[in-house]
């Protein structure tokens, strides 16, 4: 009989030692090649430990050990293993996989309804926290932890970003309509405007604002507004990069950027900062788009088109090579622009 040993591989650049949070399969069981076997974090990320080998595991740590990187955490051999009897159960199992910190919130308040968690996949503290009778504060050690600002359609888009990437842990939505909307895909709603220094406080550093130009009802140019109100509470504010996304290498860009999916940006272009590239628009070479900008979805700008800052590109637009739109200007949806647009103006054909 001969075995193939699984290693704890590095799934954090600067952790050394990941912890064995949860095994998802039982001690003996056949297993296949890629399946996932169990659950290993470090204090930043959550990942699925996968085998490489078809087989029958065997176990070599035991769920919640801390183990450096490459140790060993388990065998699989090429037969079933003599002394290992896998039990079945007969009761259904909660195939969920939850993170240590999840763990540790729904043992501290047993009052959670566990059925109203997704029903699949990884549980992460957010999923429990928002289901917490009482408000919650969620531990903040870690550099990377970040929260929403805006519960509407973009903040769709931030959160499917930031599952793609993983490059963040998502803390919660910060929205003018807490406390009546409780969560969004799982995410709590953890606060108002008016709580941003407290989150601060409790150690959430990061942010993205995810509020668009709004309609006729209110202001076409309000994406500008949380601006300034972020970071006066002392906020980072990160660039959301969708992975579909193709940025030149040459661009240059700010901070607090929502870049979509299948959004183009080619050489030399520059983005300013709190702009939203809207899904699947293009901005061609050494075109600027400038602070507090929205280029809706599938809009085309192209080369060197200069559009000003606090500006909305509707859907669908095209803005002719070398045109320059002014600031606070209003471009309708499915315009072609072929000269320049002066600031304030409204652009409807």
């Amino acid at each position: 009989m001969s075995s193939k040993k699984i290693l704890m591989p590095r799934i954090g650049v600067n952790d050394d030692v990941v912890t064995l949070g949860q095994w998802l399969v039982k001690a003996g069981s056949q297993v296949k090649k890629g399946q996932a076997v169990a659950v290993i974090e470090t204090s930043k990320e959550t990942d699925e430990l996968k085998t490489e080998e078809d087989g029958y595991i065997s176990f070599a740590t035991e769920p919640g050990k801390d183990v450096r990187v490459g140790d060993v955490v388990a065998e699989v051999y090429d037969e079933p293993i003599p002394g290992i009897i896998v039990q079945e159960s007969s009761q259904e199992q909660d195939t969920r996989i939850y993170t240590k910190k999840a763990r540790a919130v729904l043992d501290a308040h047993p009052e959670i309804d566990r059925s109203k968690l997704p029903k699949t996949g990884i549980i992460k503290e957010s999923d429990v926290a928002g289901l917490i009778r009482e408000p919650y504060h969620i531990e903040k050690t870690m550099s990377n932890h970040m929260l929403i600002y805006g519960r509407g359609g973009l903040c769709k888009n931030a959160i499917e970003i930031i599952n793609q990437t993983r490059a963040f842990c998502l803390d919660g939505i910060v929205d003018f309509y807490y406390p009546q909307d409780k969560e969004l895909y799982g995410v709590p709603v953890v606060g108002s405007p008016k709580d941003l220094e407290r989150l601060y406080q409790e150690g959430c550093h990061k942010i993205i604002s995810a509020v668009a130009f709004w309609g006729e009802t209110y202001s076409k140019h309000y994406r500008k507004n949380p601006y300034p109100r972020l970071k006066r509470a002392g906020f980072e504010l990160v660039n959301l990069i969708d992975r579909t996304a193709s940025i030149a290498s040459t661009v240059k860009m700010g901070e607090g950027n929502l870049i979509c999916a299948n959004v183009y940006v080619g050489a030399d272009a520059v983005i300013g900062s709190d702009v939203i590239l809207n899904v699947g628009c293009v901005i061609n070479h050494d075109c600027i788009v400038s602070d507090h900008c929205h280029i809706a979805t599938g809009a085309l700008l192209a080369g060197e088109v200069v559009v000003g800052e606090n500006t909305l590109i509707g859907q669908g637009a095209v803005i002719y090579a070398g045109v320059k739109i002014g600031k606070n200007v209003t471009v309708n949806n499915g315009c072609r622009i072929f000269k320049n647009v002066p600031d304030g103006a409204t652009v409807t054909k």
